[in-house]
């Protein structure tokens, strides 16, 4: 848009761009640089973005349209957004009023539509399917379900939804979506270590080393605990940080054998040392041995079921 930078939004998912200063929301003022620019948009936007009236053209009624949706609020006004890019990932709301807006793509006419659920302490405020007004009236014309939420509880809640037909059983097959929602400012938030962090207060002094290669997209922890039987029983001695998608060395490990733990997640919390979103924590079935004849190992995770050890899943209170 002629002397703007940003490029304009669609606060209410229609389809439909009325925030053309690209302030996130719908004001008078983006009336009046509608008004200025009708030609310059019919000529370099595309029309059916712009398009109110939804007469395929850019006229004078569609400036009325947009000036009759000042002031009208959205149950989202003010909220973060987040859509598929966000899958997996954690963010944090305050206790109460001001959450968060959810916004998937839907097309009902092919009967499939998002199944959501929330942990007990997540409100869903409002719930509704937004047409896309670019295409309605086309058959099989799809549009946006959005879902608002608040928070009724503080601690790391889960909104999680299922895309899929109501009909049909559950193959393992269906697309997914999962926000981790950490809730209320006593919720201490999410940091992430430098790779290298040790989690223990003393380290060893041998001179092997242990090599990970975090390939996943998670950060992780890793630990060695002296063989044991059972193996949890085994004093811990090794236990560092690799962020997701790094590497790091350890290069103090002391001649002796080894039980290998690992876990990964998101949301480090400093307090509690673990992670508030925890995707996975295992063991290598295996001993880690380090004698004379040996300098060390290198071990990777992509994601750990396919790394190069047999593992075993136990609970991430272990690691």
């Amino acid at each position: 848009m002629p002397g703007y930078s940003l490029t304009p939004t669609d606060p209410d998912f229609d389809g439909l761009y009325e925030d053309l200063n690209a302030n996130d929301r719908i004001d008078y003022n983006d009336v009046v640089v509608f008004f200025k620019n009708m030609t310059w948009i019919a000529d370099n936007e595309p029309v059916a973005c712009f398009d109110f009236n939804g007469n395929r053209r850019i006229d004078y009624n569609d400036i009325v349209r947009l000036f009759r949706e000042v002031g009208v609020p959205l149950p989202w006004d003010g909220m973060d957004r987040y859509d598929l890019a966000a899958n997996g990932s954690a963010v944090q709301i305050p206790l109460g009023e001001g959450g968060l807006v959810i916004t998937l793509p839907e097309n009902p006419s092919t009967g499939y539509h998002w199944e959501a659920t929330v942990t007990s302490g997540l409100s869903i405020v409002d719930d509704r399917f937004i047409p896309n007004a670019q295409t309605l009236g086309v058959t099989g014309a799809g549009g946006t379900r959005v879902w608002t939420l608040s928070g009724t509880s503080e601690g790391v809640q889960r909104f999680s939804a299922m895309y899929k037909q109501p009909w049909m059983n559950v193959t393992g097959t269906e697309q997914t979506f999962e926000l981790h929602i950490l809730v209320g400012e006593n919720t201490s938030p999410c940091i992430r270590l430098p790779t290298g962090t040790s989690l223990l207060s003393e380290s060893m002094q041998g001179s092997r080393y242990l090599t990970i290669d975090n390939q996943n997209e998670d950060d992780a922890v890793v630990s060695l605990r002296i063989e044991a039987d059972p193996y949890a029983s085994g004093n811990k001695v090794v236990s560092f940080y690799v962020r997701g998608q790094d590497q790091y060395t350890c290069s103090t490990i002391e001649t002796g054998n080894y039980t290998f733990w690992y876990k990964h997640g998101q949301c480090w919390d400093a307090a509690n040392a673990t992670f508030r979103v925890v995707n996975g924590a295992w063991r290598m079935d295996d001993i880690l041995p380090y004698d004379a004849d040996t300098l060390g190992w290198t071990i990777w995770t992509s994601p750990v079921e396919e790394g190069n050890f047999t593992a075993i899943p136990v609970s991430p209170d272990l690691v």
